[in-house]
C-alpha cells in the first residue's frame, strides 16, 4: 500500500474515533479499537502478521484509538458545561 494512503487512512480513522467518542452514548467510541483488535486477530490467524509482532501493534494502536477517546469525552464534556453556563447566564 503506498505510504501517503496508509497515512490518510491512519488520520481518517483517528478522525472518526474522535468523531464517535464525541456521541452521547459512551459506546460508540469503543467501536473502532473493538474493529482494530478482531483485525489484528483475524491476521495473525491466517498467518499474515508474527504473533508477537501483533501483540505490540494492538497494544500500541489501542493506546491512541483510546487517547482520541478520552480526548472526544473530555471535550464533550467541556462543551456541555459550557452550554449549560450559557444557558445559566441567560435565566439570570
Amino acid at each position: 500500500m503506498n505510504e501517503w494512503f496508509q497515512l490518510l487512512l491512519l488520520v481518517v480513522t483517528f478522525g472518526f474515533q474522535y468523531f464517535l467518542a464525541k456521541r452521547d452514548s459512551v459506546y460508540w467510541g469503543f467501536l473502532i479499537p473493538a474493529i482494530f483488535v478482531v483485525t489484528m486477530t483475524y491476521f495473525v490467524l491466517v498467518g499474515q502478521v508474527k504473533v508477537l509482532s501483533a501483540l505490540l501493534v494492538v497494544i500500541v494502536g489501542s493506546a491512541f484509538l483510546m487517547e482520541e477517546w478520552f480526548r472526544g469525552r473530555k471535550d464533550l464534556k467541556k462543551e456541555r458545561t459550557q452550554e449549560l453556563n450559557k444557558m445559566k447566564s441567560q435565566d439570570i
